[in-house]
């Protein structure tokens, strides 16, 4: 995936672009304060960010749309999320996206409309990239399995310049609010994302997990007709007591298996008892 334009609306309709050239290395030079840092927080909100971490000031102030259009292998993908100090909120679970082969013009500012939301957006593009499923299940059960997802590679895609200024600290987010989480995030997920989980391996274990939860449904279904039986056997007998008391058994008469107290319970003429 890469980066292929950054779209900003203006609430007048206005629009502002900064282009990328694929397949290259991009540098974007400028003077001090000119929106050079925000180009990362712009792009992580397009991505699906629950925060809208864009800083405040002229950029929040005018701008009433992010955009972004990311490029694939086989199609592009224009996504736009609204700056929300516009809808007087910290962020939004809404986004305006489509795909194309090629994205060849971009929507005016009254065409765009929300249409979907950050987790459809972030299923798309583990699509894409080809993140499959799998659950990073701790040794012991001191806490929750994390299941990795789109939002995890983002931990190794940016570098602000802050963080390269950092000695302590080389992965995004890792010294946020949440600090703790990410950084546990990043042990389990970098194994994956740096290959050393082979894709096999997660696929065995999928089929291991599903077969030991048809084991557990199986073992369900049996204790529970293990249940019917026993009861089934008790009533058996239950009823062979009661004959015997009204005098329908001859009450010396010794029944010593369930298929004796069947046949004798038959022989009266009773009803089917098969089933019992």
């Amino acid at each position: 995936m890469q980066i292929k334009q950054i779209i900003l609306y203006h609430e007048d309709g206005a629009v502002r672009t900064l282009d990328f050239n694929l397949g290259e290395v991009n540098i974007i030079t400028g003077e001090s304060k000119t929106g050079k840092t925000a180009i990362i927080d712009i792009i992580n909100y397009c991505m699906g960010s629950s925060e809208c971490n864009i800083a405040s000031g002229f950029i929040r102030d005018h701008v009433m749309y992010f955009a972004t259009i990311f490029s694939f292998t086989s199609i592009e993908v224009f996504v736009a999320r609204i700056n929300p100090d516009k809808i007087n909120q910290d962020s939004t679970n809404d986004i305006f996206y489509f795909t194309e082969e090629k994205v060849s013009k971009i929507p005016e500012l009254d065409q765009i409309e929300s249409n979907s939301n950050i987790s459809v957006l972030s299923t798309l593009f583990e699509n894409k990239l080809g993140i499959r499923d799998f659950v990073n299940k701790p040794e012991f059960a001191t806490r929750d399995n994390l299941s990795i997802s789109f939002k995890h590679a983002k931990f190794y895609s940016f570098q602000p310049q802050d963080l390269i200024a950092q000695r302590s600290s080389i992965f995004f987010k890792q010294n946020s609010e949440k600090g703790g989480f990410i950084k546990q995030a990043i042990i389990d997920t970098l194994p994956y994302f740096l290959g050393a989980v082979n894709e096999e391996s997660i696929e065995v274990e999928k089929q291991i997990a599903n077969l030991k939860k048809q084991y557990r449904r199986v073992k369900r279904e049996i204790e529970i007709a293990e249940k019917i039986v026993e009861r089934g056997r008790s009533d058996l007998f239950k009823y062979v007591e009661e004959s015997r008391e009204v005098g329908l058994i001859n009450p010396y008469v010794e029944i010593n298996s369930e298929e004796e107290a069947l046949e004798i319970l038959h022989s009266l003429g009773g009803c089917n008892l098969n089933s019992v």
